[in-house]
């Protein structure tokens, strides 16, 4: 599993089909003896944060970003269950927020893909890891930045957001929750008026 010879896009693609088989097992769920679900999920995301990390520091992201933010996006959604129950998590994900705010330079729509990963934290009742917070500051600032963007993707302050995702968790069970979340999050942004 750990191949670190491959170059980004083929790791990111090969450890998001990983993600997708594994993802649905319980997360103490045995692969083999001493290694749970959540053990490979959690090496996987170490596994993509690395290689992201190491290109980011070789190269020029501008000619990336589309496969930089798809990796940095998986981990991200990846970790979100895992932050409360696994100390190497909130780490990998603060490495992950770091790495899709630097994309954001050249690709200004990841503030919206923040925006969404905010969304969903406050919509499982988890909160931002503490070394997470700085990178979500800033998201709701970008009137007049993206004028090319129609304003359809363009979503309500936060403070709407949390209260309206707030308001009723007892739509889903805990198993389907995060996979539902992103539909349900998507139909009640589109019914709020943007300012």
């Amino acid at each position: 599993m750990k191949n670190h010879q491959l170059t980004p896009q083929p790791s990111s693609l090969i450890n998001m089909a990983a993600y997708n088989i594994v993802r649905p097992l319980h997360p103490s769920a045995t692969i083999r003896e001493g290694y749970t679900a959540q053990a490979v999920i959690l090496d996987l995301c170490a596994i993509d944060v690395e290689i992201l990390e190491l290109y980011a520091s070789r190269w020029n992201l501008k000619e990336y970003s589309s496969m930089l933010l798809c990796s940095g996006w998986s981990v991200t959604l990846t970790l979100i269950p895992l932050l409360d129950s696994d100390p190497r998590a909130p780490d990998l994900f603060t490495r992950a927020c770091v790495l899709l705010r630097v994309i954001q330079r050249d690709m200004q729509g990841v503030r919206i893909i923040m925006q969404g990963i905010m969304a969903l934290l406050w919509k499982t009742g988890r909160t931002i890891p503490p070394e997470a917070v700085q990178y979500f500051s800033g998201l709701d600032n970008n009137r007049g930045e993206l004028k090319d963007v129609p304003y359809e993707f363009a979503l309500p302050v936060p403070e709407v957001t949390q209260k309206l995702l707030e308001d009723d968790d007892d739509d889903l069970d805990e198993t389907t929750k995060l996979g539902a979340d992103v539909a349900a999050l998507l139909q009640k942004w589109s019914s709020l008026s943007v300012e």
